[in-house]
């Protein structure tokens, strides 16, 4: 019990230490931000603040990864609210964008990371953090249906986001350098002013964005991929190299045939994405497999997903013909099971059920059963 209490006091003390260290990034510059000014500001010695954190780098670190996941968490509210999945992409924006306001430095740190020329954990958190947006932004402007089809959603994004963050750097200077006689503003003023400001920003963006026409192409458009039934995806790669595989995701998906699988392996449990696939009405398994997680995504509603690979012989094949038995009529099943389920097949021809086997490389093997 007491080592719990410990616990969340330092969560507590971590989380107040990134909050000194943003608002003093209000006057000075990131790289003039010090572990003895952060000290100071939060009122701990630096012994103590280093207890928590190793040094002034880890420290930026650690408010990069903070307001990724306080931004992420907003975004993922959104996708379950249905009140919010029927406003238009302004009212979207302004949701999701405006809990910027609350971390009106953060376009500092990005400026910060940006100009540093050598990798570093931070710069690759950073570079995660700013794709994280980038692709979040680029997938409402997709769905939006007031938004011509031709639009470029990704470069339309990257317009915002540089809009936003030009503005909230330019917006220091004066919040930091008032005219004469100007009182000094309340933190709440200043996230309002903050607000304001991107709100502003994006209904600028907003009617011009609408405003995009389509226009013909001189080059002839890129023949269309076949789609895919089943599709394998490890965006461990990417997320290593400080890109977020949300764009890849949506691609892969976007790939498969109606009753199509895709087998997705990721380092972290993509809360946002699971919340946008529940809001989509598409089903989705997760499992915790050594250091990553594994998802696997059916395109459609009306398909099944059961996990028998840990089973030993022959449960797989007893649990596949229990489910198959109450198959909904024009429904998909997919199984993981541990190897070709040889004895099985004859049973689902003699049921007069569709199938193809699956491989992800290594087993186990994805088996789908189509009761057509």
């Amino acid at each position: 019990m007491f080592m719990k209490s410990e616990r969340r006091s330092t969560e507590k003390r971590k989380t107040e230490i990134i909050q000194a260290t943003l608002k003093l990034a209000e006057s000075l510059p990131v790289a003039k931000i010090s572990t003895r000014k952060i000290a100071r500001e939060v009122g701990l010695s630096q012994p103590a603040l280093f207890r928590h954190f190793r040094s002034s780098g880890d420290l930026f670190n650690a408010v990069i990864e903070y307001v990724r996941e306080q931004l992420a968490a907003r975004a993922q509210s959104y996708f379950e609210s249905d009140q919010l999945q029927a406003a238009s992409l302004k009212e979207k924006l302004n949701y999701i964008m405006g809990g910027l306001a609350e971390y009106r430095t953060l376009p500092k740190f990005f400026y910060f990371y940006a100009s540093q020329k050598a990798e570093s954990a931070g710069r690759t958190r950073f570079m995660l953090f700013l794709s994280m947006i980038q692709a979040l932004v680029a997938a409402l402007i997709s769905e939006a249906p007031e938004v011509p089809e031709s639009t470029d959603e990704k470069q339309a994004a990257d317009y915002l986001i540089s809009l936003i963050q030009g503005q909230l750097i330019g917006y220091f200077d004066l919040e930091n350098h008032p005219e004469k006689g100007e009182p000094s503003q309340s933190e709440a003023a200043k996230t309002k002013r903050a607000k304001e400001t991107i709100a502003n920003i994006i209904a600028f963006w907003y009617e011009g964005v609408k405003q995009g026409k389509p226009e013909k192409s001189e080059f002839a458009k890129p023949a269309k991929q076949p789609k895919k039934a089943f599709s394998k995806l490890d965006v461990r790669p990417l997320v290593a190299s400080g890109i977020d595989p949300f764009n890849e995701i949506m691609d892969s998906l976007s790939m498969l045939e109606r009753n199509g699988c895709l087998l997705l392996i990721t380092p972290f449990k993509p809360s946002p994405l699971l919340s946008l696939l529940k809001s989509r009405n598409l089903p989705v398994s997760v499992k915790r497999v050594d250091q990553s997680w594994l998802l696997v995504i059916l395109a459609s509603k009306d398909s099944y997903f059961y996990d028998f690979s840990d089973l030993p012989a022959p449960e797989p094949l007893e649990k596949t013909l229990e489910v198959v038995s109450t198959l909904p009529a024009k429904s998909c099943l997919w199984v993981c099971v541990p190897k070709m389920p040889n004895l099985l097949i004859p049973h689902l021809t003699n049921r007069g059920l569709s199938h193809r086997a699956h491989s992800a490389e290594n087993p186990p093997v994805y088996l789908q059963i189509l009761n057509s």
